[in-house]
């Protein structure tokens, strides 16, 4: 299966072959993203694991539940969520299998996940 690291404007990089950002090693490991699933699941934490499998493990992890964004999920990571959104309680950790997509948040919307 493959998906995609989106690591800041525009910048995409599918893992059929490991390129881009997902080869550089350990380059977004860390930082605080969302992740989705192909289980249609939305999660925000820091990223603790490689980007290199489908299978990926967040600290501080926070459900989307259902969000009211105008311009659509990439607005979860550009803005966070917005008041109308549902979050659910924060998970120590948690380990997400079959991942689509990873996200890189920005420090706007890291900011509101941490507070909803």
């Amino acid at each position: 299966m493959s998906w995609t690291v989106l690591d800041g404007p525009g910048l995409m990089s599918h893992t059929n072959g490991i390129n881009g950002a997902a080869r550089r090693k350990g380059a977004i490991m860390g930082k605080k993203v969302i992740v989705t699933t192909a289980h249609r699941g939305v999660f925000f934490g820091e990223l603790l694991s490689s980007t290199e499998s489908e299978t990926v493990t967040l600290r501080n992890a926070r459900c989307a539940i259902y969000w009211a964004t105008t311009k659509g999920l990439f607005e979860l990571a550009d803005v966070g969520p917005n008041a109308k959104s549902k979050i659910g309680s924060v998970a120590l950790e948690i380990t997400l299998h079959d991942v689509t997509a990873i996200v890189v948040c920005s420090d706007a919307a890291i900011a509101k996940w941490e507070a909803a």
